[in-house]
């Protein structure tokens, strides 16, 4: 019980593995990917590999679904809501994908491209890691992986779409919008970062 928190972060250049991560996923070595100024990073989050790098948001909720809903799959599903509410504040039309967990859209080229990844881990039904929007981050190194261990799969962020460079912050703003909502939070005012606490759902 008490306060939770949602951390926004902004990550330098790395590629973490998660719990279920391959390593033949990773496509060059890593001295390879240390040449390339990338870090390599192996995480207690679910989920395969992906990358992290500036201009992206990473959102850590730190919750505890026993003040909200003790179901997984249900928390995930309402962290892509999030995001999928994200990108239409934004004039993006995302949907999900058969293929796994996270969000995709629709890109100007026709094909649906991956905009937003999921990775969580859970301990006593306290919620750790979360999900990695792609806001105005380089693509480039997501060459050298197969993005969450799924061949073929092709990245594309907000500002790619909108065909502008859009800032992290506006959309850090948004997203806290929505995460509040989708899961009845409320800021602590004494706090500095935007901490957070779940409220007993009575409805």
């Amino acid at each position: 019980s008490g306060p939770g928190a949602v951390i926004f972060v902004e990550h330098p250049p790395v590629v973490t593995l998660g719990r279920t991560g391959r390593r033949d996923s990773l496509l060059i070595s890593d001295g390879e990917l240390a040449t390339a100024g990338i870090d390599l990073v192996h995480s207690d989050r679910g989920g395969d590999i992906t990358y992290h790098g500036p201009g992206q948001l990473v959102v850590y909720p730190i919750l505890n679904l026993g003040l909200w809903k003790k179901d997984v799959h249900r928390y995930l599903r309402s962290l892509e809501e999030v995001a999928l509410h994200t990108l239409s504040s934004l004039g993006i039309a995302g949907h999900r994908s058969p293929l796994g967990a996270g969000v995709w859209a629709r890109h100007i080229q026709g094909d649906s491209r991956k905009i937003a990844s999921l990775g969580i881990h859970l301990s006593r039904w306290i919620t750790s890691h979360g999900l990695a929007l792609n806001v105005s981050n380089s693509l480039e190194p997501f060459r050298y992986l197969v993005p969450c261990g799924l061949a073929n799969v092709r990245m594309t962020t907000v500002s790619e779409l909108l065909g502008r460079t859009i800032a992290r912050e506006p959309v850090e703003r948004i997203f806290w919008t929505h995460l509040s909502g989708q899961f009845n939070l409320r800021l602590i005012p004494a706090a500095v970062t935007a901490p957070a606490e779940p409220v007993t759902n009575t409805g």
